[in-house]
């Protein structure tokens, strides 16, 4: 499952789960809550290029290659409605965003 920047963490210590708990030597255990994107709905992007998905491709590595950071792979991701790097296949096309600061100032509002 991806991790995404601001997601939230969940701690679970219900005492429904008390005793599985207790059998594995743990008091809770911390989940990441869904992230959802709903602050984005209806955004209009411009799109900088596209890339057609090969072999040895990665989304971080995009990232990196057409923002010189690879902290954008996630919205390469959102932008494309694919969450990770398996769900792209060789010969997909990617539309790379002009600008992932104006989805990243989106999602933040």
């Amino acid at each position: 499952m991806p991790i995404y920047p601001d997601q939230e963490v969940m701690i679970l210590d219900f005492d429904h789960y008390f005793e599985i708990l207790e059998k594995r030597g743990m008091k809770t255990i911390r989940l990441r809550r869904t992230k959802t994107f709903e602050s984005a709905r209806g955004l209009e992007l411009r799109v900088k290029d596209e890339h057609v998905w090969s072999y040895g491709d990665n989304l971080r590595k995009l990232s990196h290659s057409y923002y010189s950071s690879p902290d954008f792979w996630w919205v390469l991701a959102f932008v494309n409605k694919k969450p990770t790097d398996a769900h792209f296949k060789v010969g997909d096309t990617l539309l790379i965003p002009s600008s992932p600061q104006l989805i990243v100032g989106a999602l933040r509002a």
